[in-house]
């Protein structure tokens, strides 16, 4: 086996155990921090970071379990007593 695909294994081994103990992991790689890329490569790490913290920070949806369907008394009167 290769060096490459040896590396390719262990940081995805390595990806998965950050993963299992509640991390996200961002991978930046190098040559994605050369002056004319870092710009656009912090914009993204950013952008990331803040979909993470919303994604934890999020209020969960509240539900609410409706019983058996009660009639509410009406407010207004029937719609017969006027004519058009």
């Amino acid at each position: 086996m290769n060096k490459i695909k040896r590396n390719q294994e262990r940081d995805q081994r390595n990806y998965q155990v950050l993963h299992d103990n509640g991390w996200q992991v961002i991978v930046v790689w190098e040559c994605q921090l050369t002056p004319n890329r870092i710009e656009e490569t912090m914009l993204r790490v950013e952008l990331l970071l803040n979909e993470h913290f919303l994604a934890l920070h999020q209020p969960k949806p509240v539900t609410y379990d409706l019983q058996e369907e009660t009639q509410v008394p009406m407010a207004a009167e029937d719609a017969s007593n006027y004519s058009l």
